[in-house]
């Protein structure tokens, strides 16, 4: 009698979900998103309270006490309904997505700076956003962690519905779920346990203990650190137009844009933007200086002019009396403290019949001779602009919230441009900028070397659970360099969640297939 396989049937495997339809999918990421939502606002309130939690009876620790005993004791209350909400593939990707979101945000936004370079990057308005949103630290924010808890809460109560112990095809699920909550535990103990610490050396030199970031007390690490060579490598000079923000008394350099025809920038924290509409940095040597060219600049006008003549400008005449290039005021009297056209001046005589006005124009000052003006005189505004045709120069194309402008960088620091009042500095430099820069550092142990290896920002050195980065150097003392220290007891359970994962996902595209193969042979050979 022949053998009938259309009467086999293999049992299908169960996968403890169900697709719902339509509407109530929508239904269920709603709920899920929003039970996500609530609580993460609850514990955002709960860490803006944090201060008055020293003391008990403090009205932010009743509050927060309220709050915690509200989603607790909710919980538990309807805990069915709860089970029932994380054990769906709803919930999963709700917490899922809003935990790359949040990811993504911590990518994007500087991570626990300091609040004047959040004003400067992102403005006032955004700042003040962030610090409320604990946007501005968000990995160490209540409710980002517990995005991660309703993860590994979610994953493992997934591994209880679907009964991960009755069918050997589940196990790649189970290493796959388990490996994930590992990873995260990893992440937790690393964050409970760990430490980080940060060394300054200078060639030559050891140290055998580091200052922890948190206290800034000294830690001994049971052994000494030794800066063999500090070595820095630095990309071809080239010109660019570097931005600069006035903090106190110093300025920071906030961006740079390489010198090109039609290149554009930005200034960052401002509505500023700049464009380069010409330059002379391709300019051909000469053996012979060009004498520098001085420009009577308004509306429709751009005059070349020299010392001595005078020129007609509108109804009036303008005489060039004299040029001064370091413009300075000693004794009351108009001196040229060098040579160099540190501070360019230019004094004009304006004539119309009988009327005759005097004036100073200052090329580094354009808005000098506008504020300064007497009122009642009617001779035009004109702005100087000192060309040196021996210097390299950039012609820019501003855009301020003020309008259009024009403006002339030219190299050195008496070429730069100023705005804001000086809170803002554009200036145009030559420059190698720094490619990369290593330490070789080596560890010793009882007066002899036990490991020694070059150490980068991304490549650091190991040695006894202790991880040492290159951090940063001076330019000033290229003997020195700072090394971040870092210790992570939890990085070995990150990587082992890692490899559970991986097995996961090999038993369960390579061997759960296999698995069913067989099965469905030895029911065909038994029917």
């Amino acid at each position: 009698m022949e053998k009938d396989s259309t009467m086999t049937q293999v049992p299908p495997l169960s996968t403890g979900t169900e697709r719902a339809p339509s509407g109530d999918r929508y239904r269920s990421f709603g709920i899920s998103f929003l039970s996500i939502a609530v609580i993460m606002v609850a514990l955002l309130a709960i860490q803006h309270l944090a201060p008055e939690l020293s003391r008990w009876d403090s009205a932010g620790s009743l509050i927060s006490l309220a709050i915690a005993l509200a989603i607790v004791g909710g919980g538990c209350y309807a805990w069915r309904a709860v089970y029932k909400v994380t054990t769906t593939y709803h919930f999963a990707v709700a917490v899922i997505a809003m935990t790359i979101a949040a990811t993504t945000l911590g990518t994007w936004i500087i991570q626990d700076g300091e609040p004047k370079e959040y004003a400067n990057i992102y403005g006032e308005s955004a700042t003040r956003a962030f610090r409320l949103l604990f946007l501005h630290d968000i990995f160490h924010s209540l409710w980002f962690n517990s995005l991660l808890v309703f993860m590994c809460v979610s994953l493992l109560l997934v591994l209880v519905k679907r009964k991960f112990y009755k069918h050997a095809t589940q196990l790649g699920f189970l290493f796959s779920h388990v490996g994930i909550v590992v990873i995260l535990a990893g992440a937790l103990v690393g964050s409970i346990g760990g430490e980080k610490g940060f060394i300054a050396l200078h060639e030559g030199r050891s140290a055998k203990a580091m200052v922890l970031r948190e206290t800034g007390q000294p830690k001994e690490l049971g052994f000494a650190v030794k800066l063999d060579d500090f070595q820095i490598e630095y990309y071809d000079a080239v010109y660019k137009i570097y931005v600069y923000k006035a903090e106190g008394e110093e300025y920071r350099n906030v961006a740079a844009t390489v010198v090109k025809e039609g290149a554009r920038g930005e200034i960052p924290g401002t509505d500023y933007r700049y464009a380069i509409a010409g330059e002379n940095i391709q300019k051909k040597a000469s053996s012979v200086p060009e004498e520098p060219k001085h420009l009577l600049v308004a509306d429709t006008l751009r005059l070349s002019v020299k010392v001595g003549q005078t020129y007609p400008v509108g109804d009036w005449q303008a005489k060039i009396l004299q040029y001064v290039p370091h413009f300075k005021i000693d004794n009351k009297k108009v001196t040229s403290a060098s040579a160099e056209p540190v501070n360019p001046a230019l004094q004009v005589q304006w004539t119309k019949g009988e009327e005759t006005h005097t004036q100073w124009l200052f090329a580094n000052m354009p808005d000098y001779s506008s504020v300064h003006r007497k009122e009642g005189v009617t001779y035009p505004d004109v702005v100087y602009h000192f060309v040196d045709g021996n210097r390299p120069f950039v012609e820019l194309e501003l855009a301020t919230p003020h309008g259009s402008e024009k403006a002339r960088l030219t190299e050195g620091n008496h070429g730069a441009v100023r705005l804001e009042g000086g809170a803002i500095l554009l200036s145009l430099e030559k420059r190698k900028d720094v490619k990369e820069y290593r330490s070789l550092l080596s560890i010793w142990e009882d007066g002899k070397k036990v490991n020694e290896a070059p150490v980068e920002v991304n490549a650091p050195l190991w040695h006894k659970g202790y991880h040492f980065y290159q951090s940063d150097y001076r330019k000033e003392d290229l003997t020195y360099s700072g090394i971040s220290v870092v210790r992570d007891p939890g990085l070995d359970l990150v990587y082992l969640g890692l490899a559970m994962i991986c097995f996961g996902v090999i038993y369960i595209f390579y061997v759960k297939p296999w698995l069913i193969r067989r099965r469905v042979r030895a029911a065909a050979g038994e029917a």
